[in-house]
């Protein structure tokens, strides 16, 4: 009996990820990430060849490849002349900026269709399962104090069921929603509702910019079989989500907050180490965070509890921040060129259209979710970029 090691490898990490995580802790599942980063790089390795062979896919890893180099150049020359953070530090932080990268080739590129179709009937019972018990104690904490609740906004308990925050409850629901689409359930309708209504129950403002995008892509695409989403749509999609959820981005982003702290002196930063950045572990990531840079000491945060060396939630959960500070101005050139790469590729790969719309509303979750938080190099990111690509078809590929 042949063991499909692909199918064994993602399924442990997403449920991991989804279920043990948030159950049992962190400690259960501490390197469930790194150990699929090893996986997939291995596995690219050894069918290096075979992905040569074909355009887009060689385009990708090519393309992937020059951003991964440019960045691990930029920071490592960055750290040596800035002296800030050590060698163990800075390789993790490299590790953590490099994984999603790495495991999207592996996810959308090499693992067969048959697997991922192995994979996706797998997590489709999980979703029948989880949306509804998601949305019904969703319902009870709406009525009444069942420990489920974040906060309170506009009166009312914000829902994360049993998750730390609301916003990996909103990644777990969509992620499984698209796998309810790809399974084309005939009640999908009806999951689309309850797991909509419950995302709302977290009362997250980016989260009703999300659903409105969602509604605007499904309008858009209704009775046009030979309609292709172009980049104008994403735009006004992004405007959108920008309109709607622009409460939290003005939070985050401009008013007085932890958050805002951060991306305002990471431009400090990243004009104190012109045109270099300060380096990998510097400003805004975990290593960061953990070993307590510098620059933290230097700009005060010891004296802002979110920011400080014993409260610190809002220091190693940046993602922008850490880009402009660590990698200066050609840090957000480049990761931008990494995201447009990527985009291109989820665009570009031949899916229905209920498939594409679920698509981008979870690349745009992951865009969204990095204004507020270090998404794409945490271990939900890699989560979210993995059903992405799940959804991909690679027919080529066996």
């Amino acid at each position: 009996m042949k063991i499909n090691l692909d199918f064994i490898m993602v399924i442990v990490f997403i449920i991991s990820t989804l279920l043990i995580n948030p159950l049992l802790g962190n400690e259960v599942v501490q390197y469930v990430d790194e150990l699929l980063l090893i996986f997939a790089i291995l596995r690219i390795i050894f069918q290096f060849k075979l992905l040569n062979r074909q355009k887009e896919k060689r385009l990708l890893l090519k393309k992937t490849a020059f951003i991964i180099i440019s960045l691990t150049i930029l920071g490592s020359f960055s750290n040596i002349f800035s002296k800030l953070a050590d060698f163990k530090p800075a390789v993790i932080d490299w590790i953590g900026i490099v994984k999603i990268p790495i495991v999207f080739i592996y996810a959308s590129c090499i693992i067969s269709q048959k697997t991922k179709n192995k994979i996706c009937k797998t997590l489709y019972f999980i979703a029948l399962l989880f949306i509804p018990i998601a949305f019904g104690f969703g319902v009870l904490n709406l009525f009444s104090n069942i420990g489920m609740t974040y906060d309170i906004r506009y009166g009312i308990r914000s829902y994360e069921f049993i998750y730390r925050n609301p916003a990996a409850l909103n990644e777990a629901i969509l992620c499984l929603l698209a796998i309810v689409y790809k399974e084309k359930n005939k009640h999908m309708y009806i999951y689309s509702i309850i797991a909509i209504l419950t995302v709302l129950f977290t009362l997250r403002g980016a989260t009703f910019g999300l659903i409105l995008v969602f509604f605007y892509l499904i309008i858009i695409i209704k009775d046009n079989r030979t309609f292709k989403i172009k980049f104008y749509h994403i735009g006004i999609a992004g405007i959108l989500a920008l309109a709607i959820g622009k409460n939290q981005v003005v939070y985050y982003l401009l008013k007085e907050s932890p958050r805002s702290i951060m991306l305002g002196n990471s431009f400090k930063v990243a004009l104190r180490f012109f045109p270099l950045g300060s380096g990998f572990a510097t400003y805004g990531s975990d290593q960061a965070f953990k070993n307590y840079s510098s620059l933290y000491r230097e700009f005060g945060y010891n004296s802002i509890y979110w920011l400080s060396q014993k409260g610190g939630y809002a220091a190693n959960d940046n993602f922008w921040p850490m880009i402009i500070g660590q990698f200066g101005f050609l840090g957000i050139i480049i990761y931008g060129m990494l995201i447009k790469i990527q985009f291109d590729y989820v665009l570009k790969n031949q899916v229905n259209k209920e498939i594409k719309v679920i698509q981008i509303v979870l690349y745009v979750l992951i865009i969204i979710s990095s204004l507020g938080n270090a998404i794409f190099t945490s271990v939900s990111g890699m989560m979210v970029i993995i059903f992405i690509s799940l959804l991909m078809t690679n027919n080529e590929f066996e």
